[in-house]
């Protein structure tokens, strides 16, 4: 069947902290595109608001589409989340502890075989569903 991989993503523009907090995530299997979604997190946040909303949509997507089980690996450039998941920090912060346990919660209904940090030019496709989150959020900002 292939590798079965998640990469996710987040961002906070204009300005972090202070900006729109957005996503994207996508699964693979074997390098195909089985799922993916982006959207906008929270507005006036963070970016680490923006990646583990990223993570949260992403391990709901892959319970969505009955992939528990599969040995799925997550793969992100963050290494905050990605060490905070695999218990090697600390998460401190009052606003990402809810997201963490959350994302904790997901990892093992899904089945979580693996977190790896990987360098942010490795993670072009989830960075770009975020850039088009964010552009889709700011394009409503200013047609309403």
């Amino acid at each position: 069947m292939g590798s079965l991989t998640l990469h996710f993503d987040g961002l906070c523009e204009p300005r972090n902290p202070g900006g729109l907090a957005c996503y994207g995530w996508l699964i693979q299997r074997a390098g195909h595109t089985i799922a993916q979604g982006h959207g906008l997190a929270a507005l006036n946040s963070t970016n680490n608001v923006g990646e583990y909303s990223a993570l949260i949509a992403g391990l709901k997507g892959a319970l969505d589409h009955g992939l528990a089980g599969q040995g799925l690996e997550v793969y992100g450039d963050s290494q905050l989340v990605i060490r905070q998941m695999q218990g090697v920090y600390a998460v401190n912060a009052a606003r990402i502890i809810p997201l963490h346990r959350h994302a904790q919660q997901l990892a093992i209904a899904v089945g979580v075989a693996r977190w790896q940090w990987i360098p942010r030019d490795q993670n072009d496709a989830a960075d770009q569903l975020s850039r088009i989150a964010y552009a889709e959020a700011t394009q409503t900002a200013v047609t309403a």
